[in-house]
């Protein structure tokens, strides 16, 4: 088969199969040895043009505009290797593509095309670099827990432990991973007691307390199974609590009991006994301390008398069974039986009682009735009752925390409003929420409310409440622990307001519970009692205060998560958009009904001068006070982004040319206004306007022609705006020392005197009286405290940081068209004749003239300034004092001229 008709075999067939390819996202390209497209789906590399689109085209030049092979193209190689690859890219725009070419060989085993695939995995990679770091949240947490928490699989494989978990065992997870859980102790089945079994057949969360006499410990053991959307069990969750000393103490207390228990007299116990029909035939005096009744009022009663209905029905059936058994296997209830039942008292009280009993027998071993003691165990049901209450709550905290762990920033209202509920139904309240306090905590808003069946919601009505309308309430919520009003009714005189505000809400009770971060109060955890009052138990408040905390931690790390996305898309320091989000907003708008869209790309003048000058903090309020001023510019929706170190941004949607250039003047007019009317620096910002009228082009290159305007338009600004600085800075020079103009100006006359007799050179005479007038520029940079501190109290390095002042005012000058002829001049004026000056130590005639003629009169000035009296001001005191300084500090030359004109 010749070339021609098998690439139109190739084509004709790929055609047939459009529709299936369209509906793939990725690049698909068949090329021949010449790297010419037999077939794409044009995807990936952004829309190709139309015109680009013609079979034969080369693929560099149909998808990156190259005029030869891609310098990083490994493709051409499978020509030469026969062999597939795959390789991950990044491009320039930092897109991440998954690449791979597969060869297509032909008879002779020769490579006849090759078929290119290539998949953008940008979102793939930050995804998984997003889960990969909530993954290590997770792990954290997960091996924070003190409980022992499992993965397994429904056939009692372990994936995996927590940490406490390989603790307890002794083993790494590298020794339990895919074992049998019942392996890891030494079994060779599954216990005998076992929580996961159970859960495998009801589906349900079970709890079983087992003894592991090969540990020697007594665990408290929950399985949790984990199911698939068909109901299937995928895994089980099991979590293990240590409950060895709490058995151990209660075996002793069990031991301790029954060793005194026939030591004592049982003047507390109830002995008892009945028929077959459970009508009481005896019962000892006792009851009357327990019941109330005596007992003569119950011998002949039935049992029924005192019990609840549901203990009488427990009773009866344990009655039943014993009967049933005693008909089938003789003596089966001989043994003593133990049951727990409820008694009502004679005053309408309930009790609680153990029983231990067994039949009573005739001469023929046949039961007569039952003989039974009964002990009160009220104290012992009510603290089981709180111990069990907290095992459910600490449960239902445990699936709090676990949930709060995974839930997704996005979801944070649904994850709350999930703990109200849970926690409002557990403790049997109406209505459960959560209040915010504003930032100055003068006002508070109802964000979260859950409500029982029948009671009105009152979220609507608690918006922006002022926290002085209830002085009572604030001033509590602010200082304790917890706000208990256990009868609204009840509240004092001073909490009148309060009283009448719960009142209109239906409120008979409340418990508020603070909220805080850092100290800081924040918001608060509400409880209503609607239907009936209602009273917290202290251990109730307790267990309260750890779901306010759950909340707490779950808003902390919402604002935490919300603070880092803001990171990542806003400029710190101006709080402006950042260049990330410019180049994302840009690839959004690309394809968008915004168009005509307008970019002013916008340029700080002068920035590194300020910077270098007066330092970084002036230099980032200048940056701070130019975003203002072009955000204040600005419609609501346009978009201005910090984009580098001195350069914004304006995207300007729906904005056509003459609109567009409307708003530069306005920008250009206002800063005028700006600049006449400030005190400060001047603000100066070199603009550039570009229109993309309908997407003809990229958004990238209607960018990019704002910005060549824009640097066009600098040139014009740059050299005025350093010249504003430099005259900002001479000036703020100026304020620091208020007689510093006046000797300059005395400075420049001696100057003036000494080199006209010395030089005709008038543009000499001119650089040296500029040098007088700005010698000491760089000391604009040096604190103000430090120029002020006395020159014996100065340490080495505060002494060369003022030495570097000639260098720093050397570079400012070199900034200015106005000072960069004398740059050179402000660099040398504090050598010295003998090369003992700084900064470069020059000596001699090699020290600029004009620098040697402003050294003697600066000394000329200092001894002027420094003379204590008259006399020590004339000539002959002076030219004395001038002279032990020649050839060393000054040119004994240029000296001798000075005595003739002075």
């Amino acid at each position: 088969m010749n070339s021609k008709p098998e690439k139109s075999l190739i084509k004709t067939l790929l055609q047939s199969s459009d529709k299936l390819l369209d509906l793939i996202p990725d690049l698909i390209s068949i090329q021949d040895p010449d790297m010419k497209i037999i077939y794409s789906n044009w995807k990936g590399f952004g829309d190709v043009a139309e015109d680009k689109r013609l079979p034969g085209t080369k693929c560099y030049r149909t998808y990156r505009g190259f005029d030869q092979i891609c310098p990083e193209c490994r493709a051409v190689e499978v020509f030469k290797t026969k062999e597939p690859f795959q390789q991950e890219a990044r491009l320039q725009d930092g897109t991440l593509l998954d690449q791979r070419v597969i060869p297509i060989l032909d008879q002779n085993n020769e490579v006849k095309y090759i078929i290119e695939w290539v998949r953008d995995i940008t979102a793939q990679r930050e995804t998984e670099e997003a889960l990969a770091s909530q993954n290590r949240l997770l792990e954290g947490i997960f091996n924070a827990i003190p409980d022992v928490l499992a993965l397994q699989y429904p056939d009692y494989t372990v994936e995996r432990y927590n940490q406490a978990g390989y603790n307890l065992l002794g083993l790494g997870p590298e020794q339990v991973k895919n074992r049998k859980c019942y392996e890891l102790i030494g079994r060779d089945r599954e216990c005998e007691k076992c929580a996961t079994r159970k859960a495998l057949q009801t589906k349900q969360i079970e709890r079983v307390e087992i003894y592991v006499p090969e540990m020697d410990l007594y665990l408290d053991c929950h399985s949790n199974p984990i199911l698939d959307q068909n109901g299937n069990i995928m895994h089980i969750i099991e979590q293990l609590r240590d409950v060895t000393d709490q058995k151990k103490q209660e075996q002793d207390l069990r031991k301790s009991e029954e060793k005194y228990r026939l030591l004592s007299e049982n003047v507390s116990d109830i002995v008892w006994t009945c028929d077959m029909n459970l009508t009481y035939t005896h019962i000892s005096p006792s009851v009357k301390k327990l019941l109330g009744f005596s007992p003569e009022e119950l011998i002949g009663e039935n049992i029924s008398t005192t019990l609840t209905p549901a203990s009488l029905d427990k009773a009866i059936m344990l009655f039943q069974k014993a009967v049933s058994l005693e008909q089938n296997e003789k003596n089966a209830w001989n043994r003593v039986q133990e049951l727990e039942i409820e008694h009502y008292c004679k005053n309408g009280s309930k009790i609680w009682t153990e029983i231990k009993m067994h039949f009573l027998r005739n001469q023929e071993d046949e039961p007569t009735g039952i003989f039974g003691i009964s002990r009160d165990i009220t104290e012992r049901k009510a603290a089981e009752k709180i111990a069990h209450e907290r095992f459910a709550f600490e449960t239902l905290i445990s699936n709090l925390s676990s949930f709060f762990i995974s839930l997704p920033p996005e979801n944070l209202d649904r994850g709350i409003n999930y703990a109200l509920q849970a926690t409002g139904a557990f403790f049997a309240v109406d209505r459960s929420y959560l209040f915010r306090f504003s930032e100055d905590r003068k006002l508070m808003s109802n964000t979260h409310e859950w409500c029982a069946a029948g009671i009105t919601p009152q979220k609507d009505n608690n918006q922006n409440h002022h926290l002085e309308a209830l002085p009572w309430w604030a001033e509590k919520i602010k200082h304790d622990d917890y706000v208990h009003i256990p009868d609204v009714d009840n509240l004092p005189v001073e909490a009148a307001k309060e009283k009448r505000v719960f009142q209109d809400q239906d409120i008979k009770s409340l418990l508020c519970v603070p909220i805080r971060k850092n100290g800081r109060l924040f918001g608060f955890l509400g409880f209503d009692a609607v239907k009936e009052k209602k009273f917290w138990l202290d251990n109730q408040i307790t267990l309260l205060n750890v779901v306010a905390e759950l909340i707490s931690n779950a808003l902390i790390r919402h604002q935490s998560e919300e603070r880092i996305r803001r990171l990542s898309f806003y400029d710190q320091l101006t709080g402006l958009y950042n260049r990330h989000y410019f180049v994302n907003e840009l690839k959004r708008l690309e394809n968008s009904r915004n168009y005509p869209i307008a970019i002013i790309s916008a340029d700080l003048d002068g920035l590194k001068l300020v910077n270098d000058a007066i330092g970084h903090y002036e230099g980032d309020l200048y940056l701070q006070r130019s975003a203002a001023f072009l955000k204040s510019s600005l419609r609501s929706a346009d978009i201005l982004a910090r984009v580098g170190g001195d350069e914004f941004v304006l995207i300007l949607p729906k904005t056509n040319r003459k609109d567009g250039e409307a708003l530069l003047k306005r920008i250009e007019n206002r800063l005028a206004e700006y600049n006449e009317n400030s005190t400060g620096l001047f603000l100066s910002i070199s603009l550039g306007l570009a229109v993309n009228e309908n997407g003809s082009q990229t958004l990238e290159e209607t960018y990019q022609a704002a910005d060549d305007l824009m640097y066009k338009n600098k040139l014009k600004h740059s050299s005025n705006a350093k010249e504003n600085i430099i005259r900002f800075l001479l000036a703020t020079l100026y304020e620091r020392d208020c007689h510093l103009k006046a000797d300059n100006d005395k400075l420049q006359e001696l100057c003036l005197k000494l080199g006209r007799k010395i030089s005709r050179d008038e543009k000499k005479i001119s650089n040296l009286l500029l040098l007088a007038q700005v010698r000491e520029l760089g000391m604009v940079t040096i604190k103000e405290a430090l120029l002020n501190k006395p020159a014996d109290q100065l340490s080495e390095p505060e002494k060369e940081r003022i030495r570097q002042h000639t260098e720093r005012g050397y570079r400012l000058a070199q900034a200015s068209p106005e000072l960069s002829e004398i740059a050179e001049l402000i660099l040398c004026h504090h050598e010295n004749w003998d090369g003992s000056g700084y900064p470069s130590g020059l000596k001699g005639r090699d020290i600029p003239v004009e620098c040697r003629i402003l050294a003697i009169a600066e000394a000329y000035q200092d001894l002027i300034h420094g003379a204590k009296s008259q006399e020590e001001k004339t000539g002959p005191e002076i030219a004395a004092r001038l002279k032990t300084q020649a050839g060393t500090r000054l040119d004994p030359e240029l000296l001798e001229h000075f005595f003739e004109v002075f």
